[in-house]
């Protein structure tokens, strides 16, 4: 018997394929930097795109968890041309959504009285103050780099760094 109602299951599911869209985005931004030589960049990026699926697994565990089936995501995702300022700044655009996206699901659970659904929700809102914050960090990095040959180079061994 499914105990969640159909509101947040829609809200799940959905939320699912925004995880493999993330995670879409993020592989796609690391082969194009893998193909520009930005292999600091690429490494990163390449992380971001498994903790993305490792967000969308923890929701599918969840509704198994509440007796529901989860849907297998496809992905939305065109984009696989980018520059470095569009890389970061498409970064934080998309995570400030995805923080978005959380706080729907939160008040949604809340509306319904579903505790359970909203202490994961809140797990995720969590995890989305550190993705913002890291993709701040990555602006500002970059903001003190440029956009020179050299800022750039600096920016991708910072980028590596962060990877380890």
């Amino acid at each position: 018997m499914e105990r969640i109602s159909k509101n947040i299951k829609e809200l799940l599911f959905a939320q699912i394929s925004e995880e493999f869209n993330s995670s879409m985005l993020y592989q796609s931004i690391s082969e194009w930097a893998k193909y520009e030589g930005y292999f600091g960049i690429a490494k990163l990026y390449d992380k971001y795109a498994k903790e993305e699926l490792e967000h969308m697994e923890k929701i599918m565990d969840y509704l198994q968890k509440r007796d529901i089936k989860a849907i297998t995501p496809t992905s939305t995702l065109i984009k696989t041309d980018f520059n470095v300022k569009d890389v970061v700044l498409k970064t934080i655009e998309h995570e400030i959504y995805i923080t978005d996206k959380w706080k729907n699901i939160s008040l949604a659970s809340l509306k319904d009285n579903d505790f359970n659904t909203f202490s994961i929700a809140q797990w995720f809102m969590t995890e989305q103050i550190e993705e913002e914050n890291k993709a701040f960090d990555l602006r500002n990095k970059l903001d003190k780099t440029g956009l020179d040959t050299i800022g750039i180079q600096l920016f991708d061994d910072f980028c590596n760094k962060k990877a380890e």
